[in-house]
């Protein structure tokens, strides 16, 4: 998932967190039996899901020894845990395979679960599925919780489509990795059951206050979906939990997710898109004193950007969070706000999504990734770190560089460590193990406009804090030329000229915009601030007379190119669709399914992202006025498929009308029930499931056009 759709996860949901198991393991209860064959393997499973590698480890070996014979999802556990324990052990369970292994399971066994980088570890563990999502672990009362959107008790088994999961609930392991709902474990801890009907997670438990904060969906503004802070707290007199409280001194207008309780300063952490923060999603802290919180308080720009901040967790005075707001690794990665700054946890990130780090101990956790699995999905990722060592900050200043929109690519190696980074203006820094003596450091860069070139030296990290580097311009280059081409989806140019705005922008933030028309088709300019760049931000906007408007926001590489063909990048240029009645303009606006849950006709988060895009239709096309028809398949009686059609049909009317402050004079709905059916699938006709879905519809045409 990309970071808008995770931290933003009020449109439906949510991810997130719940509590995982000490990783320095337990002995199994059933260690006092005879030591054969099955015990052997039971203890093993137990070590390794309690986060015992050593113990896993051994009794895999010991099991091995002495019956010749293990299950393939028994070797990815064994060479899990010796991966995490390090390079001796991993290089023994390859030896062991090739004697005792079968060779069909070789690739599942070992590839595409584990990786190493420095004194960096890590194991996906074997529970986690491919095509629903595991994230959020959390150790409470020796078990380890998760969140997941696999098929759950909340969730139409019957209704299930691709890229629509369950909502996402609270699961914990047994002692046999079987994945169970946390309501089984929690029953009759509060008044009410952890897992509702819809998202549930992450949550924080404090033993020593005796208190909870779970994230759940919650109404925010003009009573859409949200995220809130519930809370239960233990009642001595009762001798039980609370039923859970939304948090009050939290604005319920807003987003708040993902708590962190740190017992150590009695501070619960969060994350919120509440007014007065720094960027989209910020950090905030409360402190709980005499059963009060204080009011919230932001983290400040030490730690918050302009992007977003989420999943707070705290070891050992150590404050951990995730971000894509820092120029890290990849998109979402992990960071660490230490000595008053902070650094990314280079091992852990990758150029996928990299959060919710988890320490155990020192050097054991886990953190979560969709780096793993080929579907893009997040899994939980268990770790083992070298303990954190002392750092020092060695700046590298490049003295050839004059402004601060020169890209320079980097590559610096420091020992047998390479580093690849991109840097924006003429200055940068790393953090380096200190160390006694000199250390080799090798710098390649390539600086845009200016030769490649490379420094080697040895550095007292004692004495030198800087490392100063220069390179020679290149000859001067021409500008490259942005050409717009536009046509109708037949190939046709329009007769008329369009006229609009388009917009370039080196860094993504600060935007140039420029009047431009289109005659014949074509228009072109020459881009001057663009002479010898590698990317560029292109948005556009244009009108024809008589077509639908045409918008797009682009990022290029324009490595190399002379002409910059923009219709090869977005190429809506050449869909242009006349406006005229009985045009569906969802087709032209890409708008997808509008999925209901079963005889019911509220609009989910999920039906409200799609229903937007029409709200941006209809906001940039004011002369259209269009019908919102509903059809359904043939399954159930005509008169109740009517009467659904028709409400779901209204309510998304209303919906399009109150969100989008769209006038009641544009826009008229109706339901079709089951009168246009688009294939064979009328009644009595046997159908498939994917048959019965394409009469499953809605239909956005235009009914009027007013210059």
């Amino acid at each position: 998932m990309n970071i808008s759709s995770k931290t933003i996860l009020f449109v439906i949901g949510f991810v997130l967190l719940l509590c995982v198991n000490n990783l320095n393991g337990q002995t199994p209860e059933n260690n006092k039996n005879g030591v054969d064959s099955l015990t052997i393997l039971e203890n093993a499973r137990f070590a390794y899901i309690s986060g015992d590698n050593n113990a896993a480890f051994n009794y895999y070996s010991t099991s091995l020894a002495k019956y010749s014979s293990i299950s393939k999802n028994d070797w990815v556990r064994f060479r899990g845990a010796a991966i995490l324990l390090g390079e001796k052990e991993a290089n023994k369970v390859e030896v062991l395979f090739g004697k005792y292994g079968n060779p069909n399971w070789k690739n599942e066994v070992f590839v595409n679960i584990d990786f190493a980088k420095g004194g960096f570890s890590a194991h996906r563990l074997d529970w986690n599925t491919n095509e629903f999502e595991e994230f959020g672990p959390i150790m409470h009362d020796g078990k380890l919780f998760i969140v997941s959107s696999r098929p759950n008790s909340n969730m139409d088994l019957g209704k299930y489509h691709l890229n629509q999961q369950a909502y996402y609930d609270v699961f914990w392991l047994d002692t046999n990795g079987q994945m169970k709902n946390a309501n089984n474990y929690f029953n009759g801890f509060s008044s009410n059951s952890i897992n509702s009907a819809f998202h549930d997670g992450p949550f924080s438990i404090s033993n020593k206050n005796k208190r909870i904060i779970l994230t759940r969906n919650a109404k925010t503004t003009n009573s859409q979906m949200g995220l809130g802070l519930f809370e239960s707290v233990f009642d001595e007199n009762k001798k039980s939990y609370s039923s859970w409280q939304r948090m009050k001194n939290l604005p319920t207008k807003f987003n708040h997710q993902h708590p962190f309780f740190d017992d150590n300063t009695n501070t619960l952490y969060f994350s919120s898109d509440m007014p007065g923060g720094i960027g989209g999603f910020d950090l905030y802290s409360m402190t709980l004193t005499d059963g009060k919180w204080s009011e919230p308080k932001n983290l400040g720009s030490k730690i918050n950007t302009a992007g977003d901040e989420v999943f707070p967790t705290v070891y050992k005075e150590k404050f951990f969070f995730s971000s894509n707001g820092y120029k890290t690794t990849g998109n979402l990665d992990l960071l660490i706000f230490d000595n008053d700054e902070v650094r990314e946890l280079e091992d852990f990130n990758s150029i996928w999504d990299d959060y919710h780090v988890y320490f155990v101990s020192d050097s054991t956790g886990y953190f979560c990734s969709n780096r793993v699995n080929g579907y893009g999905t997040d899994d939980i990722i268990a770790f083992t770190f070298k303990e954190f060592a002392r750092t020092k900050k060695l700046n590298f200043i490049l003295d050839h560089i004059a402004s601060d929109t020169v890209i320079t690519e980097v590559t610096v190696r420091i020992g047998d460590l390479d580093t690849t980074i991109m840097v924006m203006g003429n200055n940068f820094n790393l953090e380096v193990l200190n160390s006694n003596g000199e250390i080799p450091v090798e710098i390649s860069y390539k600086s845009e406009g200016f030769y490649p070139n490379k420094k080697s030296m040895n550095v007292d990290l004692k004495t030198m804090d800087e490392i100063h580097l220069n390179a020679e311009p290149l000859p001067l280059i021409k500008p490259p030329v942005l050409v717009i081409e536009i046509r109708e989806s037949n190939g046709e140019i329009p007769v008329v000229f369009s006229a609009g705005k388009v917009s370039i922008s080196l860094d993504g933030n600060q935007f140039i915009t420029m009047t431009d028309t289109i005659n014949n088709g074509i228009t072109s300019r020459v881009l001057e601030e663009a002479k010898g760049k590698t990317f560029l931000w292109v948005k556009y906007q244009f009108k024809t007379q008589d077509y639908l408007i045409l918008s797009d926001s682009v990022f290029l590489n324009i490595t190399d190119l002379d002409t910059i063909y923009l219709n090869k990048f977005s190429p809506k240029l050449l869909a242009l669709e006349k406006t005229k009645k009985g045009l569906d303009i969802g087709k032209y606006y890409k708008v997808g399914m509008i999925y209901f849950d079963v005889n019911k006709f509220n609009i989910r988060p999920d039906a409200a992202i799609e229903l937007d895009k029409i709200i941006k239709a209809l906001v940039e096309n004011p002369e259209i006025s269009i019908e919102l028809g509903s059809h359904t398949d043939c399954r159930g009686s005509a008169k109740s498929n009517q009467t659904l059609s028709q409400n779901r049909a209204e309510s998304s009317a209303n919906y399009i009308i109150e969100k989008g402050n769209i006038s009641k004079d544009r826009l008229t709905f109706k339901g079709y029930g089951e009168t246009q059916i688009l294939n064979k699938c009328i009644d009595g006709v046997q159908c498939t499931p994917d048959e019965h879905a394409l009469n499953r519809r809605t239909e956005f045409k235009i009914t009027n056009v007013i210059y």
